[in-house]
């Protein structure tokens, strides 16, 4: 029962960020976003108290999800552009057209869902993270990408106001 619950929380929290985020500054390499990379992974370590081993297997973990994620976010990007293409240059699209379209995007939408519960999953079943760890690490991610948006949206504000 603890770990359905635990999915579900995940699953609700994954589908929130899903929706919210388009491309995360944290899935860039180099520049300001690398060391935003950086920052994220010490301050995981340092939420998750995880051991060098840990943290090893869960890193690993996490690249691969997170290019697998990458990949399908462009899937999805692709998907709307090409659509919203469609739709400035023609006038008269089906019901079918529409159906069909959104049906591609809901499959994509659950695409990157599924991965990320493979991820998840992947971290529970073979004890990288603890349920507590697990249960840490969706409320991070949640409140961190928060506090970036956050930061980035004073910084535009003083930017604005010079």
């Amino acid at each position: 029962m603890k770990k359905y619950s635990l999915m579900i929380v995940i699953l609700l929290l994954a589908a929130c960020t899903l929706w919210a985020q388009d491309d995360p500054p944290f899935m860039h390499e180099g520049g300001r976003h690398g060391k935003l990379a950086e920052l994220e992974k010490i301050k995981l370590i340092e939420t998750l108290e995880m051991d060098e081993e840990t943290t090893l297997r869960f890193f690993s973990r996490r690249t691969k999800h997170m290019e697998d994620q990458k990949k399908l976010a462009e899937e999805r990007k692709e998907l709307l552009l090409e659509f919203e293409e469609k739709m400035k240059n023609e006038v008269n699209i089906t019901d079918e057209e529409y159906d069909a379209y959104f049906n591609k995007l809901i499959h994509s939408e659950e695409k990157m869902l599924e991965n990320k519960l493979e991820f998840y999953s992947s971290l529970d079943d073979d004890n990288v993270l603890t349920s507590k760890q697990l249960a840490k690490l969706t409320v991070f991610e949640f409140t961190f990408m928060r506090e970036i948006r956050n930061i980035m949206r004073k910084e535009r504000k003083k930017g604005e106001d010079k």
